[in-house]
């Protein structure tokens, strides 16, 4: 005999359960990332305030990509995948103070790709 349309024959609990579980460690660790990147917006404009000084009118956004594997360490990247900025000086430097941050363990020890906008001048 056929099920029903619509109708739910089975369902394991332990999988549902599971897979909630696995949603919600892995909202914690994008919110963890967000958390520890936005607290380097301080040193951040160490990067951009002496290019700025040289031109007034410096303004734009960076994306930046990278990859964190087992144990939250930097297995690729991070490399500018976009800017409006176009300062090289800027771009390498939060390049390298991305790279220097602490990241958390990825879900269940897989890489992980993380991209981020960073924004400088006046939005």
């Amino acid at each position: 005999m056929e099920p029903e349309a619509g109708r739910i024959v089975a369902v394991d609990d332990d999988e549902l359960s599971e897979g909630n579980e696995i949603e919600r460690r892995i909202e914690a660790f994008k919110m963890e990332v967000a958390q520890r990147l936005d607290a380097l917006s301080g040193e951040l404009n160490s990067c951009y305030l002496p290019e700025l000084k040289r031109d007034p009118n410096l303004a734009g956004y960076i994306i930046v990509e990278m990859t964190v594997g087992p144990g939250g360490k930097v297995s690729s990247g991070p490399t500018v995948t976009e800017s409006t900025l176009r300062n090289p000086a800027v771009e390498g430097c939060v390049v390298t103070m991305v790279k220097a941050q602490p990241y958390p363990e990825p879900i269940n020890g897989q890489f992980t790709d993380i991209s981020r906008v960073f924004q400088f001048g006046a939005f």
